[in-house]
Order: structure tokens, then sequence, then C-alpha cells
């Protein structure tokens, strides 16, 4: 309600576009694995922040690699590209690490089992 008018006032209207949702529903089957694995809800969203880093690795790589192959930039401007897809690599490499040592500090009390389980997901 609207403190002067007393007429209710509209709120902010969200629309998700079909693809989004498409995107949000395979990752979340992507997902089922780590979902229905009996682990920890702690050790669940590790495994699914690695599955996360990864993908994102994956994707700068890609993207480095179509900088490397693109001739229609200058040696400069390749450099500049190429360089800044390497940090952001390097800085999500970095992050998987931590993850991983996470992971690992989040089984160190589990049974033989998890542990194989867990680095069977954060394998995929």
């Amino acid at each position: 309600m609207d403190a002067d008018t007393g007429a209710p006032v509209e709120g902010v209207k969200v629309t998700i576009s079909g693809a989004a949702l498409k995107t949000a529903s395979a990752q979340k089957s992507q997902d089922n694995d780590i979902a229905e694995s009996g682990l920890s809800d702690q050790v669940q969203k590790i495994l699914k922040m690695i599955r996360e880093l990864k993908k994102q690795i994956a994707e700068k790589q890609a993207q480095l690699q179509q900088v490397m192959t693109n001739k229609s930039l200058s040696p400069e401007q390749a450099n500049a590209q190429a360089s800044a897809l390497q940090s952001a690599i390097s800085v999500l490499n970095a992050a998987l690490m931590t993850a991983i040592s996470s992971l690992n500090e989040a089984m160190k009390d589990s049974s033989a089992d998890d542990a194989v389980k867990a680095s069977s997901l954060a394998a995929k």
C-alpha cells in the first residue's frame, strides 16, 4: 500500500524465459545423481560447486581456444584477451582446489563407501 494514497503499489514483475527455465531444469537433472546420493547436504553442495567450477573452466578454455584461432584479432587484442582468460582460468582453478579441499575435509569422518561415492560424483 502506498502510504500517501492508500492505493496498492504495483510490484516488480519478473518473467523468466523458456530458455532459462530449460537451462535450470537441465542443471537440476544434471545434479540428480548428487541429490540422490544420500550424502550430507554440505557434501552435496560442495559437489555441485565442483561441477559448476569445472563447467566454468571448460567454458573459459573453449573461449581461450577461440581467441587463439581467431584471425580477425590483432596480436595485441589476442594477447590481451588470452591473458584475461588465462587469469580467469587460474582463479577458477584455485576455487576448484579449495572446493576439493573442502570436500576432503567434509568427508574425513565418512565411511569408505561414501568417500568413494563422493569421489566418483566429483570426477563427473
